[in-house]
């Protein structure tokens, strides 16, 4: 079981430390970072078609689970990209808070 949350854990932490670093870069018309910012949820393609591949084949007697775990994987990737763009808001907004005159 702490082997599936790592799996889980792993490329969600991974893609929500990744995301925040491109976030937080600074912005310039000129930079080349800028479309970096779609690499992250590009990776979860990778699990995407890791399932594909498990669904068309089915070979083995737990392909369905295969085909769930590949599935999570690529839900993670995705989830811990969403928390990076939530959290950089925040960040965003009480950063305004704070440089408006009270």
């Amino acid at each position: 079981m702490p082997e599936l949350l790592l799996f889980l854990l792993g490329p969600m932490l991974a893609a929500l430390l990744l995301q925040l670093f491109l976030l937080h870069r600074p912005r310039s018309r000129s930079s080349k970072l800028r479309f970096l910012r779609f690499l992250v949820p590009l990776t979860a393609l990778v699990p995407l078609f890791l399932a594909l591949q498990v669904w068309f084949n089915q070979s083995g007697f737990f392909w369905q689970l295969a085909f769930l775990f590949w599935l999570a994987v690529a839900a993670a990737i995705l989830l811990g990209y969403a928390l990076a763009w939530g959290v950089f808001a925040l960040l965003r907004r009480r950063e305004r808070k704070d440089q408006s005159p009270s």
